[in-house]
């Protein structure tokens, strides 16, 4: 909701019921598991990361 829909994390904690630090934790959760999804696919595709 915050990197697509571009909604505030408080605006987020509020429509959802958590804390504003849950909506933050989360995000950055995320951007890790991504960042590792990416780096797993530039592994095995050039087999050189």
């Amino acid at each position: 909701m915050y990197a697509i829909e571009g909604y505030k994390h408080q605006e987020i904690a509020s429509l959802l019921n958590i804390n504003e630090g849950t909506s933050k934790s989360q995000l950055f959760k995320a951007r890790k598991m991504l960042q590792q999804e990416i780096k797993k696919l530039n592994t095995s595709s050039y087999g050189t990361n």
